[in-house]
């Protein structure tokens, strides 16, 4: 997803966005012993991201049930433009985030991950 794209993007894009950010904090955890200090603030951050896109998900499922013949049809004039405003700061959020974690290409991320790994200070026997 482009960077502008956030805002107007489908709700199942973002989903699909979560479900890898999942991954890669799975991943992440990984490299823990490389580095705890970095790693554990690099988890935390993924976890606000991911935290962000579950809290926009949540929110289009509400949506969902305010349309026609759902259980909260009745409530959709009152709640369509708070829902629509909380997922638009979720969103926002979500893409400050990224931007951050992701801010080297891929190529130059692994790279980084493999020179940690090499680097890495093993525990004496």
């Amino acid at each position: 997803m482009r960077a502008g794209d956030w805002a107007t993007a489908p709700p199942e894009h973002l989903h699909r966005l979560r479900q890898r950010i999942v991954e890669h904090r799975y991943q992440m955890e990984l490299m823990e012993p490389v580095w705890p200090k970095l790693i554990k603030v690099w988890l935390s951050e993924t976890q606000r991201l991911r935290d962000r896109l579950g809290a926009h998900q949540d929110l289009h499922v509400l949506a969902r049930l305010t349309g026609p013949h759902q259980p909260l049809a009745h409530w959709r004039s009152r709640l369509a433009a708070p829902i629509a405003q909380r997922q638009a700061a979720h969103v926002a959020a979500a893409q400050r985030l990224a931007g951050r974690l992701f801010a080297e290409k891929p190529k130059a991320f692994r790279d980084r991950v493999a020179a940690l790994w090499k680097n890495r200070v093993e525990a004496p026997h």
